[in-house]
């Protein structure tokens, strides 16, 4: 998949396809769908795949890659969410500003 779309829109994408297989009755293996999962996802999460993928002493599973997927989703969804906030936080900027010319000394608490 491509780094156009959104992890999300990129998994509804998957799960369509998926979907789509089984109403023409193409069965495919829980182990399967997990590693076409994987590759699916695109280049630039190349090492959370090796993670996933390589890291695990267990059995890689479709239900342990989408959870995994689910919860990188919501990791950068709240990053998104965080930069957002700090980039337009009037508070933080006045903040920044006010102690920016505040000379501090110590041992004088202020």
């Amino acid at each position: 998949m491509s780094d156009d779309k959104s992890l999300s829109e990129q998994l509804d994408t998957f799960n369509r396809y998926v979907d789509d297989l089984e109403d023409l009755d193409v069965k495919l293996e829980d182990d399967d769908k997990a590693i076409i999962l994987l590759n699916a996802l695109p280049r630039s999460l190349k090492n959370f795949k090796d993670v996933v993928l390589f890291g695990r002493q267990d059995e890689v599973s479709y239900d342990s890659v989408l959870a995994a997927v689910k919860t990188k989703i919501l990791r950068v969804q709240g990053r998104d969410a965080k930069a957002d906030k700090k980039t337009h936080d009037p508070v933080e900027s006045l903040n920044v500003k006010f102690k920016k010319g505040k000379k501090f000394q110590k041992g004088r608490g202020g």
